[in-house]
């Protein structure tokens, strides 16, 4: 059993250490040793605090039955992304301008995950401060696909969705600012979700009256992203939008599928992009007959609807631009030429257009919410194309085939900050594999504070498909 123990989800290894089955060291030493195994091929992690790890799992071991059983996490490892504080470790945003930034507190939503007794391994890469949608920075290099090491496992929380395809931990703190966490659930085949702004507590991000970036989950099963979304919610002091939230628990329907039943599903191929690759489309359109064949009513949706593009780059580059201009201003050290860009974009907006996004944003939000008085859920897939290579240069076209597609922003990536603007809950589900066994994700999107409803469409496909009991061979 110790070789298999880190294909076991979260619910499973709680439920061991509760039963007294699984000591949390037992747990702990199995995933270490599968990350020994994975890592030389993936590069997921910024910073593995194994030590850390084992010192955690021992005093959870020195703990009696009936207090761990009141810990809802108790020995579950988990990862946090190299954007989020962690007390005691590296901060480091995947730049040179933050090497020792040592935070001396945890973010609230990791707090939250080692208050319920989960164990924290260490931060997973991500590109420079979050800047593109490939994981790669200058300081830890590019990160793979545990499905083809030859692609990338997305972006900007690559790390986390790599390490979890690949079994170092069952579940991720991931952030998602226009897509971040959805994006690398797709590349991956495992689930990512935004939930409604505010839900998951933000204490971190420096602009949070404005924000439209926020915490991201991950996880291999539906039951473990439930838990992990019923942990970590619920009101903050330190996050305006999560005070006028209540906390919730949620848990996945036994049968799941019967939750579809009557569900208007609206339907979009695509935003605003041209391409759409044939085998996205192929299982896109699989997906959206599963809902049909449980009850769902499907619903296309408008071809020219406005989707707003624009707004969201601005306030992206931007806000960039405010958070790490005179950081990498003041730095010694070399810069990603992305970032560079996205500074230079940002800080040639003019005041009138920085100020037009959030009119543009609300303008946004009320096309979409027009578009839930006649559907409970939008569907879209989650990129326009299945991975891309690793070492993709977002400055420069998508090629396919052959054939340039145009930028990774414009034609594989634009379905994701859409309802970062609008503040809708949008989760990723794996639809599948393409013919040459790359993951493809579905996104589903819902009205505020339906994260219930999106999860149970998460387990009735992964009881359709199975995609949990699917590893890469790494």
């Amino acid at each position: 059993m110790a070789d298999t123990l880190w294909k076991l989800s979260a619910v499973e290894l709680a439920r061991a250490v509760h039963s007294g089955e699984l000591a949390p060291s037992q747990i702990v030493e199995a995933v270490i040793a599968r990350y020994t195994e994975t890592e030389p091929h993936l590069n997921a992690f910024a910073t593995f605090d194994a030590e850390g790890a084992r010192e955690t799992a021992r005093q959870l071991d020195a703990r009696p039955l009936d207090e761990l059983a009141k810990l809802p996490l108790a020995g579950v490892p988990f990862s946090v992304k190299d954007l989020i504080p962690t007390k005691g470790l590296e901060n480091g945003c995947g730049s040179f301008t933050r090497i020792g930034s040592i935070p001396d507190h945890d973010a609230v939503a990791v707090k939250r995950m080692r208050d319920a007794g989960a164990v924290l391994l260490g931060k997973t890469t991500t590109p420079e401060f979050g800047s593109k949608a490939i994981t790669h920075s200058l300081r830890h290099g590019y990160t793979r696909n545990p499905w083809d090491l030859e692609r990338t496992p997305g972006g900007s929380s690559g790390g986390a969705a790599a390490a979890l395809a690949a079994g170092v931990g069952p579940v991720a703190i991931s952030t998602d600012g226009a897509g971040s966490s959805r994006f690398p659930a797709s590349c991956c085949g495992i689930l990512g979700m935004k939930a409604t702004i505010g839900a998951l507590p933000n204490d971190y991000i420096e602009s949070r009256f404005v924000n439209f970036q926020g915490v991201g989950i991950n996880a291999r099963t539906s039951c473990d992203m439930a838990l992990l979304f019923s942990v970590m919610n619920g009101p903050e002091d330190r996050d305006p939008w999560s005070l006028v939230t209540q906390k919730r628990t949620v848990n996945v329907s036994p049968s799941p599928a019967s939750q579809v039943r009557g569900l208007r599903v609206m339907s979009f191929p695509r935003f605003s992009n041209t391409y759409l690759h044939p085998e996205v489309e192929r299982l896109f359109t699989q997906a959206l007959a599963r809902l049909v064949s449980w009850g769902g009513e499907l619903i296309t949706g408008p071809v020219d609807f406005d989707w707003a593009p624009t707004a969201s780059v601005a306030a992206l580059t931007s806000s960039m631009a405010a958070r790490f201009g005179d950081l990498i201003d003041r730095s010694e050290h070399e810069v990603d030429p992305v970032i560079k860009l996205a500074l230079e974009i940002g800080r040639s907006q003019t005041a009138e257009a920085v100020a037009r996004a959030p009119i543009q944003r609300t303008q946004l939000f009320e096309r979409v919410q027009e578009l839930f008085q006649d559907a409970d859920i939008i569907a879209s897939p989650t990129l326009a194309a299945p991975p891309v290579p690793f070492d993709q240069n977002p400055l420069e076209p998508l090629v396919v085939d052959g054939r340039e597609i145009g930028t990774l922003r414009d034609e594989w990536t634009p379905y994701g900050g859409v309802f970062n603007q609008t503040g809708h809950p949008a989760i990723s589900i794996p639809a599948g594999f393409t013919s040459d066994g790359l993951p493809v994700g579905i996104q589903i999107a819902g009205r505020y504070n339906t994260e219930q409803l999106l999860l149970d469409l998460a387990a009735a496909m992964e009881q359709e498909t199975k995609w949990p009991e699917s590893w890469p061979k790494i």
